[in-house]
């Protein structure tokens, strides 16, 4: 509330307490600060000009459809993904502002309207297939990534963006990132962009070091821990200096 927000600080770290709301502001229990909530037309604003994607496995993906169904309630929990992380391979939302694509869905937040949905499960995102599906889940090509995120090329002024690309394994993410970098130094409508990655990796590190679920990188299965250590970071390290310049080396702002 206004009374809320003119008299208590806003809190900058977070509460794993509970908490009540008072209006459109969350207090946490036993903390003198609050948090605002935004509604999805305030969110729109915030993100408007930017592309968001969301990297790695059923975490991330339960951190994006959050994210999705924030700014548009309800538009994920029907579909086809069953809000199971191990089937979906890659899920490309794009909103424009009203004007831009002719009309606006009933549940589409105010001013905006969903442009291009696209969602691939794990096997289609791999080429198809069991098969296409260890492959997704070790990780595409650099190329792959990159046309697959350059075919939605709508994206106006002011559009805004969200993506998530499944990534068990820092080394997908390092190509993804790469791909990222791609579009933005080419002519898509996301090069100037303001850019955010998220990612979300590191248990399938220790699943392969336990022999668990690890098909698709028979070079981690029971490394060790010394080795499966130095294995994840060289892997971080490789996708952190793509991160970088997919971030950094585009026309538009990163974080």
């Amino acid at each position: 509330s206004a009374s809320c927000a003119a008299n208590t600080p806003r809190c900058v770290d977070p509460s794993f307490a509970g908490g009540t709301f008072e209006g459109d502001t969350y207090v946490p229990a036993g903390r003198s600060c609050f948090v605002s909530v935004l509604e999805p037309a305030e969110m729109m604003r915030v993100l408007s000009g930017g592309w968001t994607v969301v990297a790695g496995k059923s975490n991330a993906f339960m951190t994006y459809m959050a994210l999705a169904n924030a700014l548009q309630p309800g538009l994920l929990l029907h579909t086809d993904l069953r809000v199971t992380a191990e089937k979906v391979g890659l899920v490309d939302i794009i909103w424009e502002p009203e004007g831009q694509t002719g009309g606006s869905a009933a549940t589409s937040p105010p001013g905006f309207s969903p442009a291009h949905v696209s969602t691939l499960t794990l096997a289609s995102l791999g080429g198809g297939g069991e098969e296409g599906t260890l492959r997704a889940k070790r990780g595409l090509a650099a190329d792959q990534y990159a046309s697959l995120l350059a075919a939605a090329d709508r994206g106006g002024s002011g559009a805004v963006r969200l993506t998530f690309v499944l990534c068990k394994y820092w080394t997908g993410g390092a190509a993804l990132a790469k791909a990222i970098g791609r579009v933005r130094s080419g002519s898509s409508p996301w090069s100037l962009a303001a850019l955010s990655l998220y990612t979300q990796v590191g248990l399938a590190y220790d699943y392969c070091g336990m022999n668990m679920w690890c098909d698709e990188r028979q070079d981690l299965l029971k490394l060790g821990p010394a080795p499966m250590k130095d294995a994840f970071l060289a892997e971080l390290r490789a996708f952190l200096r793509e991160a970088d310049a997919a971030l950094c080396g585009g026309g538009g702002a990163g974080g």
